[in-house]
């Protein structure tokens, strides 16, 4: 996997976390304005460095321990979001050694972690681990390719296993 520097150095800088904006503890005050502005912001510099779609994979807490979550397909960092429910802090960073936007959602039960990746990251050969994972077998997915891009899958160019993994993830 490999992230080009200039977007690197853009993640770098992301960091949101909902505990930063209790101004008094005792009081109960939370500064909503400063927040929102602060997470939008976070969010449009995700936006904006994306090129095709994000994979979203990640881990599930709870009581009774944790699950997996298989990688999904946004086209929106907005969208992830959405999803997340019952959030009681929600924490948004990057994570080099991961290479990954990691979101943590506190909630009443445990921590999901929520990995994001763009696809152009990937290598074409962890392009193609992630869409065999998606085939019962070689055969099927050959015949997908072959389908779509009237070429066998060695055949395809970085691009095109984006796309064709695009067709795979569940949205």
């Amino acid at each position: 996997m490999r992230i080009p520097k200039r977007e690197l150095k853009e993640f770098e800088t992301i960091y949101f976390n909902t505990a930063d904006y209790y101004l008094d503890e005792e009081e109960g005050i939370y500064d909503n304005a400063t927040a929102e502005a602060e997470y939008k912001i976070v969010a449009e510099k995700i936006n904006n460095l994306i090129d095709s779609y994000i994979i979203v994979s990640g881990l599930v807490g709870l009581w009774n321990g944790t699950r997996d979550i298989e990688p999904h397909y946004f086209n929106d960092f907005n969208e992830v979001i959405s999803r997340l429910r019952d959030t009681m802090e929600l924490s948004i960073s990057f994570d080099k050694k991961e290479k990954a936007i990691i979101v943590k959602n506190i909630h009443h039960d445990g921590i999901n972690v929520y990995y994001i990746r763009k696809p152009e990251w990937l290598t074409k050969e962890e392009l193609k681990e992630m869409l065999e994972d998606y085939y019962d077998t070689r055969e099927e997915m050959n015949d997908d390719v072959k389908y779509y891009f009237d070429k066998p899958l060695v055949k395809l160019n970085k691009d095109e296993l984006i796309e064709m993994l695009s067709n795979c993830l569940e949205r």
